[in-house]
């Protein structure tokens, strides 16, 4: 491999949400991750722009766990309004190992993360096997095509799914339908640009 691969890191992540599921019908994950050396991490993760894009808020936390209160106030009230003041509850969980490989171009830095581990959720432990793509910074249409690249190469399925919501199709819960919203391509757009706006809307 011409990129060098990182150390293992064990990452441990509880995802809370109503009994209900309120937050996933709302297309929303809110998780307690465990990094090593003791730090945790809240994350609140949203609708983007596409399948391809998430709104994402990280909150460096304590040992006492969940906490919205230390969110902003328009994330707090977003959170309380799709809640109803319901109690967030552990849902599920994710245990695994990633290693990761940074690719530079000349104008993309993409990570490359490679999961390995196990989820749990209603009490049962699945496997977990995951190739996770993130454009860093620059051109989103060449992370598409290094996605398309090891999708092909490593015969597995290309998926913008998340962790959350597998682990949710797996407690039953059925994810939010999203209607696509297909504006018209540019004459000049490229090939690229055009796939990965058809995948962001149809997968």
């Amino acid at each position: 491999c011409d990129y060098p691969l990182s150390n293992a890191k064990r990452l441990q992540t509880i995802y809370f949400d109503t009994e209900q599921g309120s937050l996933l019908q709302h297309g929303i994950s809110l998780r307690l991750r465990k990094w090593p050396r003791g730090r945790n991490v809240m994350t609140f993760k949203g609708p983007g722009k596409d399948a391809f894009s998430r709104r994402e808020i990280e909150i460096s936390v304590g040992p006492d766990g969940l906490d919205i209160s230390k969110f902003d106030l328009e994330t707090q009230a977003a959170i309380r309004k799709i809640c109803h003041d319901a109690p967030l509850v552990e849902r599920y969980a994710t245990d695994f190992r990633r290693k990761t490989i940074n690719i530079q171009t000349e104008r993309s830095l993409i990570e490359i993360a490679l999961d390995q581990g196990s989820f749990v959720t209603n009490g049962q432990s699945h496997p977990l096997y995951e190739v996770e793509i993130e454009l860093k910074l620059g051109d989103r249409a060449e992370a598409v095509a290094w996605a398309k690249k090891i999708a092909l190469e490593a015969q597995i399925q290309l998926e913008t799914i998340s962790k959350a919501e597998r682990c949710a199709v797996v407690a039953g819960f059925n994810l939010p339908i999203q209607s696509a919203k297909l504006e018209p391509f540019a004459p000049n757009a490229s090939l690229d640009f055009v796939i990965a706006r058809l995948l962001s809307e149809c997968l």
